[in-house]
């Protein structure tokens, strides 16, 4: 009788264990870089009945592996985490010259150069083949403009990559960040002023990364695509 009733507790503090350990697991995983990084801070407020997995990585991007592999590492995060949705947003960030990416000729790639963009779209359909395979739904950000002509001619090139990306992946939604992270004509803006006056700052001063209500923002962008397909 003790030996049926130790088998008993055991089997139920092991279906507890199993029960805690599905129901922790977060519903939504974030895979970018710094961009993604700091809109993951905010998106818990947005997605409160959401568990969210920051993952993203500052300086990251897909043709820099030094910095983080995505291709290599996102398997065993979606091992991890087995999440029901995935977001993902990458702005281009690139290595130093002497760690360029190596194009299928043996030669290193240019930034921005149409090898650049194509090396990143056959990175990109890794990712969402690899996506795909986990069973989540993907969400993946169309970045916004930049506060440097050389950084918006990376964006320009990548939301035309991941446009293209879609259109071959039906399981792909895209998310454009452009028009609440823009003025009314889809220019970059470093800030706004509020019915008050006040302002409000969406980029700080490398007119790159995110100010509070620019995180804020693109936050309450992507849950508006999450919570449209719930």
């Amino acid at each position: 009788m003790v030996a049926w009733v130790v088998g008993v507790v055991l089997l139920v503090g092991l279906g507890v264990y199993v029960w805690e350990r599905v129901t922790d697991e977060p519903d939504v995983l974030l895979v970018g870089d710094s961009i993604l990084r700091q809109t993951g801070g905010v998106l818990p407020d947005e997605l409160p009945d959401y568990e969210v997995a920051n993952r993203a990585v500052n300086g990251s991007g897909l043709l820099n592996p030094a910095v983080y592999d995505w291709v290599e590492r996102l398997p065993g995060l979606l091992a991890q985490h087995q999440p029901e949705k995935t977001v993902v947003l990458f702005i281009g960030n690139y290595a130093p010259e002497d760690q360029w990416w190596i194009g299928p000729d043996g030669k290193p790639v240019r930034p921005d150069s149409p090898q650049f963009f194509a090396e990143w779209r056959a990175q990109s359909e890794k990712i969402v083949t690899e996506l795909e395979a986990s069973g989540t739904e993907i969400y993946w950000v169309l970045p916004p403009p930049v506060g440097n002509d050389a950084g918006n001619e990376t964006i320009i090139g990548l939301r035309e990559v991941y446009r293209d990306l879609a259109e071959d992946h039906p399981s792909v939604t895209l998310v454009d960040a452009a028009p609440s992270l823009t003025d009314g004509t889809g220019e970059f803006v470093g800030s706004v002023s509020d019915e008050d006056g006040d302002t409000l700052v969406l980029r700080v001063a490398d007119g790159v990364h995110l100010g509070e209500e620019g995180a804020r923002r693109m936050a309450a962008v992507i849950a508006e695509a999450v919570l449209a397909a719930a």
